[in-house]
């Protein structure tokens, strides 16, 4: 991982991470996962199975972007084109099971498939 971090004593500041997040043209909800450790990085991620009411996103817009703590610069993206095959399947899989996907007819469905068990 190449940072700054010998310019900088100290992680950036959410506020201005948020900033970076938004001239990236990263739209809400996303979470993000602080850094942990002196190379640890900024985790920023938008996921289709996150099972947070609010935070699930289509499986074509699951993105993570890693940010280095010290400058705030993108690092690297990671998004659905970039999945292999299996994680397709798992990016919708997951959120299907969970009756994320396509609302109160997913949810319906899920409650008579255990009704049937």
């Amino acid at each position: 991982m190449n940072s700054d971090k010998s310019n900088h004593h100290h992680s950036i500041q959410v506020q201005y991470l948020m900033e970076k997040i938004e001239k990236q043209q990263i739209a809400k909800p996303y979470s993000i996962v602080y850094p942990i450790g002196d190379d640890g990085v900024y985790t920023v991620s938008k996921g289709s199975n996150t099972g947070v009411t609010g935070l699930d996103v289509s499986p074509y817009q699951e993105k993570t972007n890693y940010f280095d703590q010290y400058s705030g610069n993108l690092i690297a993206q990671v998004g659905y084109n970039d999945y292999g095959i299996l994680k397709k399947w798992f990016t919708w899989g997951i959120p299907l099971h969970g009756g994320h996907l396509f609302g109160w007819p997913n949810k319906l469905i899920n409650v008579l498939v255990c009704i049937g068990s």
